[in-house]
């Protein structure tokens, strides 16, 4: 008995498709690393945060980041909300400069934290609950250590977050530095995970590969069961 091969015509279209959707995806581009830098801009409405910046635009001035009483917080959002469900889970790049006024008193421990801002729910944290940084008064330092999260989806309509906080009241401040000596670029940064598929929305290399899995996954199936 001779095999059926009418079937095959009728899956090529569709294989041709998806072909095509991969070499869209140039080799080796599993994501993209973006930068984002801290600002001491707070967004409408939002007196609470700060915003931090997809770009190199000039930002100047400092953010206060403890207020007076132990565990108080500032957070930074991103200045634009993900439009499509954005997974940044990986290793991040960090590059945050913070000051102690001269004015304190004692050692301090500053914890810096990666995570989403939900308008609802508030902050939620995606990376280790110990970074830290030992700082005194009069002290300068610039916080380097690459930071790891997980569960870091970020859904439509919720932003990239990132959290600052020292854990006991001073008598002088603390601050995150977002200007240089010439009020340039922010030297305050993070950048994303290289696997990251791209913030707000997964840019197109991604959705090829994703779409290109759906088309060809019931092609694969339904050859296999015509040979059968």
């Amino acid at each position: 008995m001779r095999p059926n091969h009418t079937f095959a015509p009728k899956a090529f279209p569709a294989i041709a498709i998806a072909m095509f959707l991969v070499q869209l995806a140039p080799a080796g581009s599993a994501g993209t690393e973006q930068s984002w830098h801290l600002t001491d801009y707070e967004p409408t409405g939002a007196v609470a945060l700060r915003s931090m910046n997809n770009t190199n635009a000039p930002k100047k001035g400092t953010a206060d980041v403890g207020l007076a009483t132990a565990g108080s917080a500032r957070i930074w959002r991103a200045d634009i909300a993900a439009s499509a469900a954005v997974d940044m889970s990986g290793d991040w790049q960090t590059n945050i400069e913070i000051s102690y006024s001269s004015q304190g008193s004692g050692q301090r421990t500053v914890t810096i934290q990666i995570g989403k801002w939900n308008e609802s729910a508030g902050f939620t944290r995606c990376s280790a609950s110990g970074t830290t940084l030992q700082i005194s008064p009069g002290e300068t330092k610039t916080y380097c250590t690459p930071m790891a999260t997980v569960s870091h989806v970020i859904m439509p309509g919720d932003y990239l977050a990132l959290k600052i906080y020292y854990n006991s009241s001073a008598s002088g401040g603390i601050y995150a530095i977002t200007s240089n000596a010439t009020g340039d670029f922010s030297p305050s940064w993070i950048k994303s995970p290289s696997s990251c598929s791209g913030y707000p929305t997964p840019e197109l290399p991604s959705l090829a590969l994703f779409i290109s899995g759906i088309i060809i996954a019931p092609c694969i199936s339904f050859l296999g069961r015509r040979r059968r």
